[in-house]
């Protein structure tokens, strides 16, 4: 008896797909932390509001990070870019991972 009776009822791009979506959904990262009491987290949360608001980096403020620098940290939840941040985050494992299956 056949315990994997499923395993030919998916065609090999299908299971290509699968194997794709799994390897994304372990590799991307989800907002972790909400407090923002720390030095670090405050800053964090200040690249995405200065994005939001559209200050113009390098006059009207000077980061360490440049203009999309809150895309570094995905764990952080600030409340003001996280649609944006989690479909940038989204977009670059999906290339990393597709990337990554194609040369192996």
């Amino acid at each position: 008896m056949k315990f994997f009776f499923f395993r030919n009822l998916l065609n090999f791009e299908t299971k290509n797909l699968l194997l794709f979506a799994l390897i994304v959904f372990f590799c991307l990262r989800f907002p972790l932390e909400g407090r923002l009491f720390s030095h670090d987290l405050s800053v964090e949360a200040a690249l995405e509001y200065w994005t939001m608001k559209g200050y113009q980096y390098g006059t009207q403020i000077i980061p360490n990070t440049g203009p999309l620098g809150f895309i570094h940290y995905p764990e952080v939840y600030s409340g003001f870019l996280t649609k944006e941040k989690f479909l940038i985050c989204l977009t670059l494992t999906s290339i990393f991972v597709g990337i990554a299956i194609f040369l192996a």
